[in-house]
């Protein structure tokens, strides 16, 4: 069986997904109930990366594991002596974050604990009081702590020592956050939230936001990072702007007694979860501004409320343990499960055991055991059950939102004839306009660990893409492009050889999460010329099944040898991308009887057929670009006349902003006209301006991001609502970025002043107070100096 064969004759049961929406959200039910021992309440919940496991500690000072995908106990583990107070799951599904639960001043350090051999692997020391927050980075191995001593400290998994410390107002644990791309966090202090750049932290907030509140329980950056939802012992939910802290919306679940709730955000950024003091579960709709759907049952306050990442499934916890299921039979059957209608009709013979009745008047199911030592329901049999259970195994994913983009191959830098270096690499530019276009993106790529890989990084971040993925080379060098322009303004490439990326290695096990989040994938020629990365990057394309898979297949010179690669990159996609050069020289690599230059249409069609393409682009320039589908349709969008010489702009870049463009259009389910005329625009765009990453005007991305609020496009009032909240964010943004080069320009100003005095090295182990001090009196002797 072929590569493609493989790719497209998959188990219909792998591809099923599901969005979260109020419909689905008011049949859930719990599938799986578990009590702690001697009916220790759960202290903390926590799901992995996967979502494939859920780890929990208790007041019963246990570690427990358990099976999200059985539905079964994995395994527990025992802190006796230092208590098990907050667990958090960390990037390794086999280690986890444990604070104590010890009150006395001896000991109150975080372990870091090995679930494999239940060994402690390394010890953070330094809070004097106990941790009541872990927040762990979702980008990398740097994680948050917070304390009832009052201080905020900053840790790497793989040093013992504390990275930076903060220190808050107040005798009030602070409560902490990360953001999704893991360059800010939150830290609560004096009734504000405190918003800091990872990087310069220790210069202080870059943002404050006033917020009214008396204790704070638990906070939470949205998984699209726009939104920070804070709740409260008190118990109140307010949910902020995460970029300008104006209140969005605010909600009550009753005060609760002692600690507060800790709330979560669905993954597609659109409900908050929180627990109610009336033991139910409030999820409120950020879009409706009222709560959509409310889940009851609980013997107890359920105060860790969690949602798996990846699956339609909640975990919530009080003195037991719920997870939480879509109850199909409820469901339309446009939402119904692959194999549902199978089920029910075996559900229909099978003998359920009596179960017990819950307590709780207005519980709707029941949190006891039975008698048999089983845990199960005191409701009907879901349509997809055996034996009373709701069945786990084959629960639907989640449908990723917004969709997740990933690139694959070449990150680099173009070196322009002026001397000018930009950020580059056809796999990467395709990244950043996805990211400027609202979607999840990562790059998969290689760097060195030069200045310029540093560099990169930077400026990656700053784009907005996704870096943890990136592998850094001590041996080979950041890759760079020589861009040189004829004389009718067509860009010439010069590729450095044996460039980091040639080195692309495979990283099964860190890849797993990502692809299985994988709504669309783009990925190259150039990065294949290698055998190590050819093989890596082939056999990463493999395993997103589901995505969209796009060949960017941008022919360079002397390529002619990679043709058993492009046949086999041809055959794992299912969409391509080519220009009218690279048609022609594709048909005489392949030695196809079909002339591209009269015939394009027959010529693209021949590819689909041969390859099982989807479809197929072809960019023309100026004339724009023409789709060619597996139906045997064309779609030519209408061309955006520009002369890139009269804007100073250069072509590079256009073909990566179009794919871009493309994937973004068939993500959101628009029509192909729609599609192709927005590509267009944007190419054209991007082709008159200098750079292949330029930033996008507001009235070309406003709207398809209205577009992923929702998933189908919006009233032009709302794009118009979006571009005004767009430009607000923007000029916050550039204020933040004004007032920080300002504060940079003045300690650089003062710190060359006090390195031509000899007094550099003293001024850098001072305390702000003595700084101050001792600038005072070096300005006094200067002035006297001058008298004198």
């Amino acid at each position: 069986m072929s590569i493609n064969d493989r790719l497209h004759r998959r188990d219909p049961s792998s591809q099923q997904k599901m969005s979260i929406s109020d419909q689905v959200l008011n049949v859930m039910k719990p599938a799986r109930v578990f009590r702690g021992s001697a009916n220790a309440p759960f202290n903390s919940v926590d799901f992995t990366d996967d979502g494939d496991f859920v780890v929990t500690s208790g007041d019963d000072n246990a570690i427990r594991v358990y099976n999200a995908q059985t539905g079964a106990p994995s395994g527990a583990f025992n802190s006796q002596k230092y208590g098990a107070g907050l667990v958090r799951t960390t990037h390794a599904n086999d280690y986890v974050l444990l604070a104590s639960r010890t009150h006395g001043e001896w000991d109150h350090a975080v372990r870091y604990l090995g679930l494999r051999d239940n060994s402690f692997q390394r010890y953070f020391k330094g809070h004097r009081a106990r941790v009541t927050g872990l927040a762990m980075s979702p980008q990398d191995d740097r994680f948050l702590s917070a304390s009832l001593d009052g201080t905020v400290r900053l840790w790497d998994l793989g040093l013992d020592q504390a990275q930076g410390l903060l220190r808050t107002e107040g005798d009030i644990a602070p409560v902490v956050a990360f953001d999704p791309q893991g360059l800010v966090f939150g830290a609560t202090t004096g009734g504000n939230i405190n918003l800091y750049d990872l990087r310069t932290f220790h210069k202080g907030p870059f943002a404050t936001f006033h917020v009214a509140y008396e204790e704070p329980a638990s906070m939470h950056f949205s998984p699209d990072g726009k939104h920070l939802a804070l709740a409260t012992v008190e118990g109140t939910v307010q949910i902020l702007d995460a970029y300008t802290g104006d209140p969005r919306a605010s909600f009550s679940v009753g005060a609760f007694h002692g600690a507060g709730p800790d709330i979560c955000w669905s993954p597609d950024a659109r409900y908050v979860l929180t627990g109610k003091s009336d033991r139910g579960i409030a999820v409120y709709s950020l879009e409706a501004q009222e709560i959509a759907a409310t889940w009851t049952g609980h013997p107890s306050i359920p105060l860790m409320v969690r949602w798996n990442p990846r699956k339609m499934m909640v975990a919530s916890a009080c003195s037991v343990l719920a997870f939480w299921i879509p109850d199909m039979k409820h469901l339309p059957s446009n939402h119904t499960h692959p194999h549902a209608h199978a089920q029910a009709q075996a559900q229909a013979q099978a003998q359920v055991q009596p179960m017990h009745k819950t307590k709780h008047k207005h519980a709707r199911c029941s949190m006891n055991p039975s008698k048999s030592g089983k845990h199960r329901l005191s409701m009907r049999p879901a349509p997809h059950t055996t034996d009373g259970e709701l069945d786990l195994a084959d629960l639907p994913q989640i449908t990723p939102w917004p969709p997740c983009f990933i690139s694959i191959g070449e990150a680099l830098f173009d070196i322009f004839p002026s001397g000018e270096s930009k950020i580059g690499g056809a796999p990467f530019n395709v990244c950043a306009h996805a990211s400027q276009m609202g979607f999840e993106t990562h790059i998969v790529t290689r760097i060195g660990t030069d200045d310029l890989g540093l560099t990169l990084i930077r400026e990656a971040k700053i784009m907005g893409v996704g870096c943890m993925y990136i592998q850094r080379d001590p041996t080979y060098a950041t890759g760079t492009v020589q861009v040189t322009l004829d004389e009718h303004s067509e860009p010439h490439y010069e590729i450095k050889a044996d460039a980091a990326w040639d080195h692309l290695t495979n990283e099964d096990d860190r890849w797993s999460h990502l692809l299985n989040r994988c709504s669309a994938l783009c990925f190259g020629t150039l990065a294949q010329r290698c055998e190590l990365s050819r093989a890596t990057i082939q056999s990463f394309v493999q395993r997103a099944e589901n995505a969209i898979r796009l060949y960017d297949i941008n022919l360079r010179p002397g390529c002619a040898h990679l043709i058993s690669a492009i046949q086999t990159s041809l055959h794992l996609a299912n969409c391509l991308k080519i220009n009218e050069d690279e048609l022609v020289t594709l048909f005489n690599m392949l030695d196809i009887a079909i002339c591209p230059e009269t015939e394009p249409g027959v010529a693209c069609n021949e590819l689909i057929q041969r390859f099982q393409l989807d479809w197929v682009a072809l960019t023309r320039g100026p004339r724009g670009t023409v789709v060619y589908t597996s139906d045997v349709e064309a779609f030519e969008g209408g061309p955006v006349p520009i002369d890139p010489t009269e804007t100073g702009g250069t072509p590079v870049g256009a073909g990566d902003s179009t794919a871009a463009a493309l994937v973004a259009g068939r993500l959101l389910n628009w029509s192909w006209m729609d599609t192709v005329n927005y590509a267009n625009q944007v190419g054209a765009y991007v082709a008159s301006q200098s750079g292949a990453c330029p930033q996008l005007p507001i009235d070309l991305i406003s709207r398809l991001r209205a577009s992923l609020s929702t998933g189908k496009p919006r009233c032009d009032a709302l794009a118009r609502s979006i571009v005004t909240e767009e430009e607000q964010n923007r000029a916050a943004i550039e204020e933040w970025r004004r007032k920080k080069e300002e504060r940079e320009a003045a300690e650089k100003e003062e710190r060359e002043r006090l390195l031509r005095m000899g007094n550099m090295i003293l001024y850098q182990d001072l305390t702000f107070e003595e700084k101050r001090i001792q600038a005072e009196e070096m300005r006094r002797k200067e002035e006297e100096e001058e008298e004198a």
